[in-house]
């Protein structure tokens, strides 16, 4: 898991999700993030969410991803996920307001993915760790913070196309955070910005 499994614990995930459809769909720049400490990565100075914080070594309860899932080999100990079957589209997981990871039946069915096994996935690298919940949390708030910003600024008379324009331009903005690469919590960012998240991401398929 760790080869495709970078940034932070569950952001590891994040990535893990897209680098399969990464393959198909998204240039490969976009992918190819540096390894290394996680948590330091993400928060660490230097980075969009810095929070000092975060920064530090997870409980053993806190664990995710490559150390959640130990020494199991997936499609023998474990019936998780690949990187080669996820889709670009539609996106197989979404993330609530209170930072909770979900799987989407519906889109995993249209996908052809069994939503037990994206289910088996987020149990066993334990995605849904309160350490991993408070990260997704925070960005969330960054997010809403700066949408909400945004739109003070466009003013109460924008139009609906004004508002349209604004959520595209902030979801490629964070979503692509440096030129090609993407932006850190992608499944995150992906989730908030719903349908406009989806038309920028379509545009590099």
């Amino acid at each position: 898991m760790d080869s495709f499994a970078e940034r932070i614990q569950d952001e590891k995930w994040y990535y893990f999700v897209g680098r399969g459809a990464s393959s198909q769909a998204f240039p490969r720049r976009a992918w190819e993030r540096e390894k290394g400490g996680t948590s330091g990565i993400l928060f660490g100075e230097g980075s969009r969410f810095h929070e000092p914080k975060r920064f530090r070594v997870p409980a053993s309860e806190n664990q995710s991803c490559g150390e959640a899932k130990g020494n199991k080999v997936p499609g023998i100990d474990i019936d998780i996920l690949k990187p080669s079957e996820l889709p670009p589209a539609p996106p197989l997981f979404s993330i609530s307001r209170h930072g909770i990871i979900r799987v989407n039946e519906a889109n995993c069915r249209q996908a052809g993915i069994e939503p037990g096994k994206a289910e088996n996935t987020i149990r066993e690298l334990n995605l849904n760790c309160e350490r991993l919940i408070d990260a997704r949390m925070e960005v969330l708030e960054k997010l809403k913070n700066t949408y909400e910003n945004e739109m003070k600024r466009l003013g109460e008379t924008a139009s609906d196309e004004e508002i349209r324009d604004l959520q595209m331009s902030l979801a490629e903005q964070f979503l692509f955070e440096k030129q090609e690469y993407l932006g850190e919590f992608f499944t995150t960012i992906r989730s908030y910005f719903g349908v406009a998240a989806e038309k920028v991401l379509a545009k590099f398929r």
